[in-house]
């Protein structure tokens, strides 16, 4: 009896230890980070480089209107050659327009320029200035009107040179004397020689001319009026 009473005693006991629940390994915790006076590495993204565009664009042309006779020539062309709507002109080319010849010059900037007969010009270069575009052409002889948009832009002359800054200006080279006469029809223009420089607003004229043969000095030009047929050439 005592023997049964021992293996009964004897279970009971192996019982509640199956029962008891096991211990489970505590789960390692991760070490803080102490900081040292040296950084840790970072894998930090270098921006790649921006390629910032060109300050000074350059400057093409492209021919339309084109009535009678206009020619073109870029500066690796040996001659002119004619000219045909669409043509396209690059910095340093030259347009010339013969005795019946018309065309209007629509330069990359945006602006206007309109060829009268016997005309000739180059497209020299374009510039940064002040957050625009100043913008220079060569007149050898002719006559052009000049309708701005944006910038401003300078005509040199055998005589001097006549810039425009807001809207619309006529240059015209006298073939006999090569003295150059300017129109402002609106904006602000400025005509220059070693003279000195002179300012005209809206509907003032004034003329460049070569230095005198007695002195070899130049005059500074004085402004007038433009006169009803300046008027009647821009219309």
């Amino acid at each position: 009896m005592k023997k049964k009473f021992f293996l009964l005693i004897m279970l009971f006991t192996l019982m509640l230890v199956a029962c008891q629940p096991t211990a489970s390994t505590p789960t390692k915790l991760p070490e803080p980070n102490i900081s040292t006076n040296e950084p840790s590495p970072t894998n930090t993204a270098v921006p790649e480089p921006v390629a910032s565009p060109a300050e000074n664009p350059a400057l093409n042309a492209t021919l339309e209107e084109i009535e009678g006779s206009v020619e073109a020539k870029d500066i690796v062309d040996s001659d002119f050659s004619n000219a045909s709507n669409g043509r396209t002109i690059q910095q340093e080319g030259q347009v010339r327009t013969l005795e019946d010849g018309y065309t209007r010059v629509d330069l990359s900037t945006g602006t206007l320029i309109r060829m009268a007969p016997r005309s000739y010009f180059t497209l020299v270069e374009n510039q940064a200035e002040d957050g625009s575009l100043f913008t220079r052409i060569k007149l050898e002889l002719g006559q052009i009107w000049v309708v701005l948009n944006g910038g401003s832009l300078e005509v040199e002359t055998p005589s001097g040179q006549a810039s425009v800054r807001g809207s619309y200006m006529m240059v015209e080279i006298d073939p006999e004397t090569q003295a150059a006469l300017v129109t402002c029809l609106e904006g602000n223009c400025t005509l220059e020689n070693p003279a000195g420089i002179v300012e005209l607003v809206n509907g003032q004229r004034a003329r460049l001319d070569l230095p005198n043969l007695d002195d070899d000095k130049f005059d500074l030009p004085s402004i007038e009026e433009m006169s009803e047929r300046d008027f009647a050439e821009w219309l």
